[in-house]
């Protein structure tokens, strides 16, 4: 069953860089981290509305599709789609500007993020599932919330229609997912399967250096 679960990943700095597949159908699974795992050095609200703010821009001038983002003190997790098969072009943006912006706040030279993002192609319902949980479970994962609604910095409150601040597109691999609010947060706040969640977790880590 884990086979299904084969990633193509991209790890900057650690292996020759892979040249991300384009494509203008499919959703990405996008992972990234800051800098040596490092907090982004703001307070998590403004951090907040600096990657809202250009993502949002990213949706305007490259029509990114966003089905879900959650921002965690040292990492983020997107999953969207690019109708223009401009992925690489629209992350540019995204993470080049909220690099800058960080960097303003701060006052800090060094870099923002730890290399380059990983991404998969989603390419069956039953990855997307899953996915879609174990990013809304994170902070629960975590221990920071007991359920994942409490946790403010993600897309959450968009699919519970509690927020209009980013636009949530559906994807093509969403109607596994339970539609009715109740029936949704009773499946998203139970756990993945062990061996899912172990998956999961041991593609978003690094080589060792």
């Amino acid at each position: 069953m884990l086979d299904r679960l084969v990633w193509s990943l991209a790890y900057a700095n650690h292996m020759g860089r892979r040249h991300i597949i384009l494509n203008n159908a499919n959703p990405y699974h996008i992972f990234g981290r800051s800098n040596n795992k490092e907090w982004f050095y703001l307070p998590e609200d403004i951090c907040w509305e600096i990657f809202i703010k250009n993502l949002q821009l990213a949706q305007k001038n490259y029509a990114l599709k966003i089905h879900s983002f959650l921002l965690m003190s040292n990492h983020y997790h997107l999953t969207c789609t690019t109708p223009r098969s401009n992925i690489s072009e629209a992350m540019h943006f995204v993470l080049t500007q909220i690099s800058k912006a960080i960097n303003k706040y701060t006052g800090r030279i060094n870099h923002v993020f730890g290399g380059r993002y990983k991404w998969k192609v989603i390419s069956d319902q039953y990855y997307y599932y899953n996915a879609h949980k174990y990013i809304y479970r994170n902070p629960v994962d975590a221990k920071i919330v007991t359920r994942a609604e409490a946790y403010k910095n993600s897309t959450l409150a968009e699919h519970l229609l509690l927020s209009s601040r980013i636009q949530i597109e559906p994807s093509p691999f969403g109607h596994l997912i339970p539609s009715r609010r109740t029936e949704y947060l009773d499946w998203l706040n139970l756990s993945l399967d062990e061996d899912t969640q172990m998956e999961f977790s041991k593609a978003f880590r690094l080589p060792p250096k």
